[in-house]
């Protein structure tokens, strides 16, 4: 497989990556980056340079490669911000969560006091 077919696996990836991550899917997502980071130690075999050799019009294999990196480092960059959203909004309803949990025990406490008060005078 060529370096150029690689770098086209891992952007259709990061397509999936990106529905993955606005559908909630993190189990999914896991197994996704696993096979993302298969690509990119298969990619970082490829030397650049021989690549380029061999190919029949180096300056236009090269030119796509930086055509579709850049559109990976687009998505890359979307998948990374909504990855930080996501990480926020969850941080945020724990927060929410924590303050409800506080509560809750607030009113245990008083209904556990006033219990005790009620067995010592029966």
């Amino acid at each position: 497989m060529n370096l150029y077919e690689n770098y086209r696996k891992l952007y259709d990836l990061s397509l999936q990556q990106k529905d993955l991550i606005e559908n909630n899917d993190f189990d999914q997502l896991l197994n996704l980056l696993a096979r993302k980071q298969e690509i990119m130690e298969e990619i970082d075999k490829v030397d650049l340079k021989e690549y380029l050799q061999s190919q029949r019009e180096p300056e236009r294999a090269l030119g796509l490669l930086k055509e579709l990196v850049e559109k990976l480092t687009g998505i890359e960059e979307e998948n990374s911000r909504l990855l930080r959203e996501k990480q926020k909004k969850l941080g945020d309803e724990v927060e929410v969560f924590n303050i409800k949990q506080r509560g809750s025990k607030g009113y245990q406490a008083a209904n556990n006091y006033e219990a005790k008060f009620i067995d010592k005078k029966t």
